[in-house]
Formats: structure tokens, sequence, C-alpha cells
């Protein structure tokens, strides 16, 4: 296992930049009661640089979503009757989703049978790079062998809980306590990076392995790790722009490395506002602006 600690930072913006140049990022997530974890990622994306941000949502949660934020488009998809997207959704997510440099699905989604269907489409694309966080997650597992059906670039966040339904769902050994081990076996086995969330988060591409050391217990709150997920998707949306040759686990990796530390850096800065008991995820949001000046960019 190679354990990395450098960590590849956005390149200086050109003078004569376009919205274009700085990628495309879809979030497909909510539901009729859950429209604030892809709004939470759509500000997070936008947040940390994203040329554009577009929300897909069903249809009950598509007024919250749009009166929630004026600089990111949001498009209603049909729901079912839970208030969740449809089984007739699924084509007009993939519409949505050819435009997108990057997708970030998952958060707010719910479970069931229509979304699983949604999922197995989007990871069936060679084309799409994807990130993949909540109850994309826990769709995922309901999938026969998904490893094997996905083409698409994957970067998967789990939580711990999650993390060990997805050990389950490739029939992997689980422990809590070997927290690298875990991610680099699950990103071996699946071919996808691995976001292993907790402290001291892992960032696993294969037996590259790299430990977050920003953040702090502030940062466990509600939305957290929606926060996270549009971070992911914008950076790589920029890194896989900029450097379009490369290969795109690798941009992926870098990505995903760059965004829990600045995940992290976001939420100490937010720490020292708020303390730890009162910070919500919003605040690391308003937070993210600083994190990246003090960082270059």
């Amino acid at each position: 296992m190679n354990i990395i600690s450098n960590i590849k930072f956005l390149e200086p913006r050109v003078s004569n930049g376009y919205k274009n140049m700085y990628g495309r990022c879809l979030v497909v997530g909510g539901s009729r009661n859950m429209s604030g974890a892809p709004v939470l990622s759509g500000k997070a994306a936008l947040r940390s640089g994203a040329g554009l941000v577009e929300l897909v949502v069903p249809e009950p949660a598509y007024l919250p979503a749009s009166s929630s934020e004026p600089c990111y488009m949001v498009t209603p998809a049909d729901a079912d009757r839970t208030g969740k997207f449809s089984k007739d959704s699924v084509d007009e997510v993939l519409a949505s989703a050819e435009k997108a440099d990057v997708i970030a699905v998952g958060p707010g989604l719910g479970i069931g049978e229509n979304l699983q269907l949604l999922i197995s489409e989007l990871i069936k694309v060679p084309e799409f790079n994807i990130v993949i966080d909540a109850d994309g997650i826990n769709n995922l597992i309901h999938i026969p062998h998904w490893p094997n059906m996905a083409r698409a670039n994957i970067i998967l966040t789990p939580h711990p809980g999650e993390m060990k339904r997805l050990a389950a769902s490739i029939s992997m050994e689980y422990s809590p306590d070997e927290r690298l081990e875990n991610a680099a076996e699950l990103s071996l086995e699946s071919g996808t990076i691995v976001v292993l969330k907790g402290a001291e988060s892992v960032v696993a591409f294969g037996e590259d392995c790299y430990v977050n050391n920003t953040g702090n217990p502030g940062m466990a709150t509600g939305g957290s790790g929606d926060v996270l997920t549009g971070m992911s998707a914008a950076l790589w949306a920029q890194m896989q722009r900029n450097q379009a040759d490369e290969d795109q686990l690798r941009n992926a990796f870098d990505a995903a490395i760059l965004a829990v530390y600045l995940h992290g850096a976001a939420g100490d800065i937010a720490e020292d506002k708020c303390g730890t008991a009162a910070m919500i995820s919003s605040d690391i949001i308003e937070a993210l602006p600083q994190a990246f000046r003090t960082n270059g960019m």
C-alpha cells in the first residue's frame, strides 16, 4: 500500500476564461421530504468553482430546490406517488447527464426499485463521471453484481455504515478498525475511487491511499456529506476539463483528495466562527471561499 501525501491544487484561472472551461456539474437527488440535500450539494459545487451547476429533482422537490439558490439551474422530473423519481424519470435524468462533465447522484434520493433502475442506467455509460453518495450507495448495493455492470468512472463516498454495506454487497470482508485496508480493497474490487468518510477520511485508488488531516467533530452534522459530494463533483469537473488527456480515474483521485482536504479546511474555519456544537453544514459552505483563498485558489 502506498500512502500519498501530495495534494494537487487547481491551477490559477486564465484571464480569458469562461464558464464552460470550469466544468458542468449535475446533481441528481431529492424527494418530497428531502429537498435540502441536493441544494447543499449544488451550493457546494458552485462555491467549489464549477462553471455551471444543474439540479434534477422530482417534481415535489422542485419549488424548494429552485427557490433556495438563484445561481444553479433546476430541472423537475417525473415523480411517483411517494415523491421520489419515477420509472419514467430515468430518461429525463439521462438527458441531463449527457450534458454534464460530472454527475453527483444520491443526496436525498430515497430508496426503491425505480431508483435502483436509475443508478444502474447511469453506471452503465462509459462516458459518465459519477460521484455516488448517500442513497445513491444505498440503492447501488441492491443491484446484483454492480461492479461488473459499471462502465462509468466512479467515486464512492461512503460513511462507515455505508462502507460495511458496500463490502457485503460484493462479499468482501469488512473490519471497522482497518479503514485503509477496507477502502483500498473496495477500490480494487470495484474499480472505483473510494472516499471512506470519518475522522481522518481515507481516499483510495487501488493501493494508493491518502489520509486526510483536516476537519473536526463539529462536521458530524446532517448535510456535511452532501457538501462533500458537491465539492467532489465540481473539483473533478474542473480537473478533467483542464487535463482531458489524462486518465479519468487519476483525475478523480486527485479531485477526491482535494475535496476532502478543503472540506475539512472549511470545517476548521467554520469551527473558529461557530464552535463545534453549533456548526451546521451551511457554515462549511460559507467557509469555502476562505479555504480556497488560503490555499492559493
